[in-house]
């Protein structure tokens, strides 16, 4: 199983990533993935 350090790597990255995205593209915030991906983070 994933560490909890290395999901939390992974949602930080995933963060990042998102937020690039959105400040270079012009596409709408992706909100359910992110409360998903928290969730998912507690979980573990």
């Amino acid at each position: 199983m994933l560490s909890k350090k290395k999901i939390l790597l992974f949602y930080r990255t995933f963060l990042i990533f998102l937020w690039l995205r959105e400040t270079i593209l012009p596409v709408p915030p992706i909100h359910p993935c992110i409360i998903l991906c928290i969730i998912a983070a507690q979980t573990e």
